[in-house]
């Protein structure tokens, strides 16, 4: 449930405490706690948007519908924040 904030010029990283260590499974309260402060801390720093993967439904194992309806439900209460999710990551190389 904790969050790990940092900081890169105008650019912002969370990192979302979901599992207890590496070795356990995310759980859905530790989901809702996390993802609830991260947006209150993008609130705080006039933050628009945020993407991210599809959290704690790989090897955290939760099950992507249910996080889906944690991050929709978590949403509401945030409305100036877009939350874009990448459900489907094909990788780009880069020069």
């Amino acid at each position: 449930g904790d969050i790990f904030e940092y900081r890169l010029n105008d650019e912002y990283v969370y990192n979302l405490g979901t599992q207890k260590d590496w070795k356990t499974k995310a759980t859905l309260d530790a989901l809702r706690i996390s993802v609830w402060k991260m947006l209150e801390s993008a609130t705080k720093q006039n933050i628009t948007a945020i993407a991210m993967p599809k959290i704690g439904a790989g090897l955290g194992g939760l099950v992507w519908e249910d996080v889906k309806y944690v991050l929709e439900a978590a949403a509401l209460h945030f409305p100036d924040i877009d939350i874009i999710v990448v459900e489907n990551y094909q990788q780009v190389n880069r020069i």
